[in-house]
């Protein structure tokens, strides 16, 4: 087993709950260490070479995006046999969600249980801005609108977000929430669901492979991991205190008839603007003002 550990996930928290991980995965089997950052691409391909084939990527959500992208650059071939799995050493964890107790491991949730992995879809994402295309790959969840504007508040941690940041996560995480549903703009899009275009005026925007996100909200919709679609939220022209109450509910978990809400089910979404917008990625933030997005079925085996 290689662990991907990213030991500065968590605003730093992450190395302290390593260290709690660490006995319980030595009564499990052998595993060796590489951290995530600067050369990791090449250090997990030599690690490939020599016959690894259970990865974990041990941090938050950035750090699964990361590894799971390094996977997804491989050749369909030589990822076959390759299972993933994780240690949740971050702050939301939104792809350990639903937290399952029965999965704790030193104090922390884990999803390393080979015999438990499933053929998990993927999102491929061909965004560019002005300067190119890239692609990268989302496992969770993708947002644009008030989540992300949320999650740019929080990742850039200046002022009171880095003062709360220093004393509770979770108070950080709600104060970005809440400041930016009175302050995000709605945005014009022009989107295509299954090659079908029409225009909207955009609060919100959340394209699911797991209905939670941003740590305590979540979408009341059934998701299929391996199923034939992915599924796209939509939050349309909403006005701020409408905003308000809809993301109340989505902390109910509460979606399906909202007043400005309409779904849909695809296996390929595309998004062009005037304007650029933000677009989070399994917390990941990127700036573009287009992309495509396209399912990618059973892609990668992934340990539930």
């Amino acid at each position: 087993m290689l662990i991907c550990l990213n030991p500065r996930a968590g605003f730093g928290r992450s190395a302290r709950r390593w260290t709690r991980v660490q006995p319980q995965l030595s009564d499990i089997g052998d595993y060796i260490v590489e951290e995530t950052g600067q050369g990791f691409g090449a250090a997990l391909a030599r690690h490939l070479q020599r016959g690894e084939r259970f990865i974990v990527a041990a941090g938050g959500d950035g750090t699964v995006h990361q590894v799971v992208n390094c996977l997804l650059a491989l050749p369909e071939q030589e990822r076959t046999d390759v299972c993933f799995g994780a240690l949740a050493l971050g702050s939301s964890n939104d792809f350990h969600q639903p937290r399952d107790a029965s999965r704790v491991l030193g104090g922390v949730y884990s999803r390393i249980e080979r015999e438990r992995a499933v053929a998990h879809n993927v999102v491929q994402c061909v965004w560019g801005n002005g300067g190119g295309r890239r692609v990268e790959h989302f496992i969770a969840n993708a947002s644009l609108g008030v989540v992300a504007d949320g999650n740019r508040v929080y990742d850039r941690g200046r002022g009171l977000v880095a003062l709360l940041k220093r004393i509770s996560i979770d108070l950080a995480i709600g104060y970005s929430a809440v400041s930016t549903l009175f302050r995000a703009p709605n945005r014009r899009l022009r989107i295509a669901v299954d090659g079908t275009w029409s225009e909207h005026v955009v609060s919100n925007l959340g394209v699911l492979l797991n209905p939670y996100f941003a740590g305590g909200l979540r979408y009341d919709t059934p998701i299929d991991v391996g199923g034939p679609t992915m599924c796209v939220h939509l939050c349309e022209n909403m006005s701020r205190w409408r905003k308000v109450r809809t993301f109340a509910a989505l902390a109910r978990g509460k979606f399906r008839g909202l007043p400005g809400t309409r779904t849909w089910w695809c296996q390929s979404l595309r998004l062009e603007a005037d304007e650029p917008f933000v677009l989070e990625m399994d917390g990941e933030l990127r700036e573009m003002t287009s992309v495509e997005m396209t399912l990618k079925k059973g892609a990668l085996l992934v340990c539930q």
